[in-house]
C-alpha cells in the first residue's frame, strides 16, 4: 500500500455526490490489498500478474458496487479504496469477497490472498477543512488494512459497534485484538477481526506486541534477537559480488538464473539473490553445445567471488546420403557419442548415448521423399524409437532443414538435425544443452 493516500479534487467531488445521493454524512471506508503481489510479479512476470489483477479488479467491482451498495473510489495498483453508506453493507461485501477469493484460492484459480481494512467516520466534503477530516479517516482505514494478513478482514471499533446487537450477518463472528499503534495515527485504537468462516481462527495484527516480559527485559531480548538475526543472516546468506561476470545469463546449481546488479566498480557485479553458505557451481551457456562451468565455496561473511571457468562441449556426428543419379538409396548407421555431465556437488560424470538410424531417400513424381527410422539409447536407461517422414516438393522448394528433438534427459536434449536437397540427405546426431532461459 502506498503511503501517499491523498485524494484529488475529482475524487472528492465523486465522494460528495455519493454522500448527497445516499443522504448520509457517515461513510465506511474500505482498503484492500493483494498480499504477495509484488513477489508474484517478480517470479512469474508481468503477463501472469496482470491476469491475476484483472480477475481481482472484475470481482471487486462486481461485489462492491452490486445494487449501488458501495462505490470504488480508485484502484491503487493491486489495492482498492472504496466507500459504503452503511457499515452492514461494507461488512457483507467484504465477507462475500473473502469467501469468494478463498474458494478460488483453494481450487487453484487465484494464487494469492486479500487483506481488508474497514473504518467508519463522519465526513464533510464541501468545506475545505472537511478534506482534512476525510483524509484522517482514509489514513486510519489504510493502517487497519496494513495490520491484516492474507485472508483477513480487520475493522475499527465504530464499524463493529454499529453492527453488534443490531445487524446479524450469518456465519460471521468478531474478535477483539485490543489496542494497536499505527503509523501516522496519534492515539492507540482498538482493532477487531471479522471472522467469516466457521473454522477460521483469529490471528493477531501484524506487528502486535505481546507484553509477556517486563519492558526492560523485553528491550534486552529484542536487542539480542536483532543482533543474532543480523549476524545469523550474514553468516548463512552473505552478501556476494562476482568478478568479471559474462554478458549472458549465469545459472546457479542448474536451477536459478542469477540477477546481477551493475556497480560503479565495473570489474564486479552484485548478486541480488541470497546464496547460502556452502559449495555451489555456476555456468553460462554460449551456444547449444558449449558451456563454461565453475565451482566455488561460500564461507561466513564471504563477499567476493573470482570464478575460474572450465570449458565443456558436446559432440555431434554427421551422416550424408546422396542419390548420385539413382532413384532410391537406403542406408543404416549407428554411432555412440561420449560427453561429460556436471552433476550435484560439481562431480563430473562420463556419459554415453547411442544413435541408430535407417534412412531412405527416394525420388518420385512430386519430388524427393525422406523416411528415417531412428532410435536412441542412453547409459541412464532411456530408449526412444520413432519414425520421421518428409516430402520435398521440388517444384516449390529446393531444400529443407529441421531439428527433431527426440528426448530430454537431465541437462541434455537429444535430437537429429536434418537437411534435405533435391538429390541428397544430411543427418547430424546431436547432443545439445537444455536452455533454462526458454523453459
Amino acid at each position: 500500500m502506498e503511503d501517499n493516500l491523498g485524494l484529488d479534487e475529482n475524487e472528492y467531488k465523486f465522494i460528495d455526490e455519493y454522500l448527497k445521493g445516499s443522504k448520509t454524512s457517515v461513510l465506511t471506508i474500505l482498503f484492500t490489498d493483494i498480499v504477495g503481489y509484488t513477489e508474484y510479479t517478480e517470479k512469474n512476470g508481468d503477463q501472469k500478474a496482470n491476469e491475476v489483477r484483472k480477475i481481482h479488479d472484475e470481482i471487486m467491482k462486481e461485489k462492491i458496487e452490486h445494487n449501488s451498495q458501495g462505490k470504488i473510489i480508485k484502484f491503487i495498483g493491486d489495492a482498492v479504496m472504496a466507500i459504503f453508506s452503511e457499515p452492514s453493507s461494507a461488512v457483507e461485501s467484504c465477507v462475500e469477497i473473502q469467501r469468494h477469493f478463498q474458494h478460488l484460492y483453494e481450487t487453484g484459480k487465484f494464487p494469492l490472498k486479500l487483506r481488508m481494512g474497514l473504518h467508519l467516520g463522519q465526513v464533510t466534503i464541501e468545506r475545505k477543512i472537511g478534506h482534512d477530516i476525510f483524509g484522517r479517516h482514509v489514513n486510519k482505514a489504510a493502517r487497519v488494512e496494513a495490520k491484516a494478513s492474507g485472508g483477513q478482514i480487520f475493522a475499527t471499533y465504530p464499524v463493529v459497534e454499529t453492527l453488534k446487537g443490531h445487524v446479524d450477518i450469518e456465519g460471521v463472528d468478531y474478535h477483539n485484538h485490543g489496542k494497536v499503534k499505527a503509523k501516522g495515527i496519534t492515539e492507540d485504537f482498538e482493532i477487531f477481526e471479522i471472522l467469516y468462516m466457521r473454522s477460521q481462527k483469529a490471528v493477531g495484527p501484524v506487528g502486535l506486541k505481546q507484553k509477556l516480559l517486563s519492558p526492560k527485559s523485553l528491550i534486552v531480548v529484542a536487542l539480542l534477537l536483532v543482533t543474532c538475526a543480523i549476524a545469523g543472516f550474514h553468516l548463512i546468506f552473505p552478501k556476494l559480488f562476482i568478478y568479471n561476470a559474462p554478458n549472458t545469463a549465469l545459472i546457479l546449481n542448474h536451477k536459478k538464473i542469477l540477477n546481477l546488479k551493475a556497480l560503479s566498480n565495473q570489474d564486479y557485479k552484485e548478486i541480488h539473490e541470497r546464496v547460502p553458505v556452502g559449495e555451489h557451481f555456476l555456468y553460462y551457456q554460449v551456444s547449444s553445445v558449449v558451456r563454461y562451468y565453475t565451482k566455488f565455496y561460500i564461507g561466513p561473511f564471504s563477499e567476493f567471488i573470482k570464478p575460474k571457468y572450465q570449458y565443456f562441449g558436446l559432440p555431434s556426428y554427421k551422416l550424408d546420403l546422396g542419390l548420385s543419379g539413382k532413384d532410391k538409396v537406403m542406408g543404416e548407421h549407428e554411432k555412440e557419442l561420449s560427453f561429460k555431465e556436471v552433476t550435484k556437488g560439481f562431480k563430473i560424470e562420463e556419459r554415453k548415448v547411442k544413435f541408430k538410424t535407417f534412412q531412405t531417400i527416394e525420388k518420385n513424381q512430386d519430388g524427393v521423399k525422406i523416411l528415417i527410422s531412428y532410435e536412441i539409447e542412453t547409459d541412464k536407461g532411456l530408449v526412444v524409437k520413432e519414425t520421421y517422414e518428409k516430402l520435398l516438393v521440388t517444384k516449390n522448394e529446393s531444400s529443407y532443414s529441421e531439428f527433431i528433438t527426440i528426448s530430454k534427459e537431465s541437462e541434455f536434449e537429444y535430437g537429429l538435425s536434418i537437411s534435405i536437397w533435391k538429390d541428397a540427405l544430411r543427418i547430424y546426431y546431436r547432443v545439445d544443452y537444455r536452455n533454462i532461459e526458454r523453459e
